[in-house]
């Protein structure tokens, strides 16, 4: 990954955190995306409202997506695992969080990454995650294309490279028995870092 490489939140999307029991959207640039833009002048300096509006929702909802994809340990860690507990909606008994963004060098890239977490009987686990990028330059969610899509604490589906077999590619091997309580974009990352060529 080139050191001038940038990344944009594009939009935002939660549900079923603390108070917010539908979806609430935060968009920080067009839907239509332009080969020229560069959102530098799309900062969000500040989320304002009435109290019980979600204020507090939505920052405990981008503080656990933080934590998911970039903590090693995942919801294994009790505190951070009891945090969830406590910030997802008591009606729903799910949080979902969709995070369009972009990538911004020579080629501009934009994916969508959905996170469902869920708790039964007091235990938080990963039910649903996918990762998609966008054909086209619409943000809408029918023009993502799934590049991974994960449920259960397994892999259903993963785009691969022509004859390669799933349960051969180092995606697969390195997360398996962990996608209930990691982010497969955890896993992402380790294996980048570890082979910046691939």
């Amino acid at each position: 990954m080139a050191n001038n490489m940038k990344m944009f939140i594009n939009r935002l999307v939660i549900n079923g955190a603390k108070s917010i029991d539908k979806p609430i959207e935060l968009a920080f640039s067009n839907r239509t995306l332009k080969a020229n833009d560069n959102f530098d002048k799309s900062n969000v300096k500040a989320i304002y409202g009435p109290n019980g509006s979600g204020k507090s929702g939505l920052m405990s909802a981008m503080y656990i997506y933080k934590r998911l994809i970039d903590d090693a340990d995942g919801i294994n860690d009790r505190y951070f695992s009891k945090f969830i507990y406590e910030t997802i909606n008591k009606d729903t008994k799910e949080l979902s969080i969709d995070v369009i963004f972009s990538f911004l060098d020579n080629d501009k890239n934009c994916y969508k990454h959905s996170v469902v977490l869920e708790t039964i009987d007091e235990i938080v686990s990963i039910k649903k995650e996918e990762v998609s990028i966008l054909r086209g330059n619409l943000t809408n969610d029918e023009y993502f294309k799934s590049f991974i899509l994960i449920e259960n604490g397994s892999i259903k589906s993963m785009k691969t490279d022509k004859g390669h077999v799933l349960n051969t590619e180092p995606l697969f091997i390195n997360s398996l028995n962990l996608l209930n309580k990691h982010s497969i974009t955890n896993t992402m990352l380790k294996l980048f870092k570890s082979s910046k060529d691939d």
